[in-house]
């Protein structure tokens, strides 16, 4: 996350600043979640813990995980948003 906010600084690609968003706007749910919901991905797909687990975690269930905090943070938003009219 860290070089992606570096290069979008650097570059000034409006791309790159877009993704930088988005991986910002998910990133507390990722880092709240990331371990159950990677626990819960290998118990569906039962992938072996020993072999395939870390690349397993690395590429699908990362991007699964990233999906699934982008959409509770959104969700939360939405929440909060209803709270504060409600007053």
């Amino acid at each position: 996350v860290i070089l992606l906010f570096a290069l979008a600084s650097g570059i000034k690609s409006q791309s790159i600043l877009k993704l930088a968003g988005v991986v910002s706007y998910a990133s507390f749910f990722f880092y709240l979640l990331h371990r159950p919901l990677w626990s819960w991905l290998a118990g569906i797909f039962s992938v072996e813990t020993s072999r395939y687990l870390p690349f397993f975690k690395m590429i699908p269930a990362s991007i699964v995980v990233f999906i699934l905090s982008y959409y509770l943070q959104f969700g939360y938003d939405r929440l909060l948003a209803v709270f504060r009219q409600s007053k």
